[in-house]
């Protein structure tokens, strides 16, 4: 299965939205910077990535230290909340000793999440499709940027056009 952020992301969007949790933390990794970035700005919250330590969780903020300057200095920032953190979760003992001055609300939830945004249109034969693709002298790639039917209608019609093929 292809990681599909915007499904991710609406998922853990359409959660803050019903529990607003204070704190919503990703792991600190390309997929999860670019969660992060999307749920910030979905729910206008702030976001830090790269969080080196959580050093202190107050009532409407958090303290956290985090590398900046090319990983030469260990900076403090604090950033009130809601929130969206990015840990780097390769050395947890940054996150054992966290000192919390109000009550923390810790909950399971299952999240599921709607990946298929496929549009099946027609069932033909691989050999089929593969000399109408070899045949033509044009082809039109189209991808995630189809998002709907209006939208293919319209890639087949510029398709149609120029006498090209559609292909994914």
């Amino acid at each position: 299965m292809k990681y599909d952020y915007e499904a991710f992301s609406q998922a853990l969007y359409e959660y803050a939205k019903k529990y607003k949790p204070d704190l919503l933390i990703v792991g600190d990794t390309l997929k999860g910077r670019e969660i992060a970035s999307r749920l910030s700005a979905k729910l206008n919250i702030p976001a830090l990535t790269g969080v080196e330590e959580i050093v202190d969780i107050k009532e409407k903020a958090i303290i956290v230290n985090k590398y900046t300057h090319k990983g030469v200095f260990l900076t403090t920032f604090e950033i009130s909340t809601p929130a969206i953190l990015s840990i780097n979760v390769s050395d947890m003992t940054n996150f054992e000793n966290i000192k919390i001055e109000s009550p923390v609300n810790e909950e399971e939830h299952i999240i599921s999440v709607n990946v298929s945004r496929v549009i099946i249109r027609d069932i033909i034969k691989l050999e089929t499709r593969y000399e109408q693709i070899k045949n033509s002298k044009i082809l039109i790639g189209i991808g995630e940027s189809i998002k709907n039917e209006k939208d293919l209608k319209l890639a087949e019609e510029v398709a149609k056009l120029l006498n090209a093929t559609l292909t994914c």
